[in-house]
């Protein structure tokens, strides 16, 4: 037991706040960026895309869209980094269900990014004929 009385002034303002301190709680910003730090996150594309996450794509008419989605898809489908910076860590399926260009133009799209025809096996795009039966089904309401 410690005699109050003895302690030095020093002391019993320690004493005094253990009492009396409210419990601190972690912030919420210490407590996202500790969560932050803890967890193993599974990417997709390293520090760009997480698995679970939505990507979208969307500008004016002409501006890439296209090109950006088919090289985002090509290096998800075939592992490798995108524009030399953001790592693939595995291959993984990718459908690209294309609803603004014709096959026509899809193909000939996928022809300069393909010249020798040798795609990633893990790559699937749609052509007019599974658009119109997406569409039938009633599966874009669902989305």
């Amino acid at each position: 037991m410690i005699d109050q009385h003895a302690a030095r002034p020093v002391e019993m303002a320690v004493l005094e706040e253990l009492r009396i301190a409210p419990e601190r709680r972690e912030s919420s910003v210490a407590k996202l960026i500790r969560y932050a730090k803890e967890t193993k996150v599974p990417w997709i594309i390293e520090d760009l895309w997480q698995e679970g996450g939505i990507a979208v794509v969307h500008s004016l008419e002409g501006e890439f869209k296209s090109v950006l989605s088919y090289q985002i898809a090509e290096v998800v489908a075939s592992g490798s980094s995108l524009l030399r910076e953001w790592d693939v860590p595995r291959a993984r399926k990718v459908g690209i269900l294309e609803t603004e260009m014709d096959d026509l133009e899809v193909g000939r799209r996928l022809g300069f990014m393909y010249p020798d025809g040798n795609s990633p096996d893990t790559l699937e795009v749609s052509d007019n004929a599974l658009l119109q039966e997406f569409r039938r089904s009633g599966a874009c309401q669902r989305l």
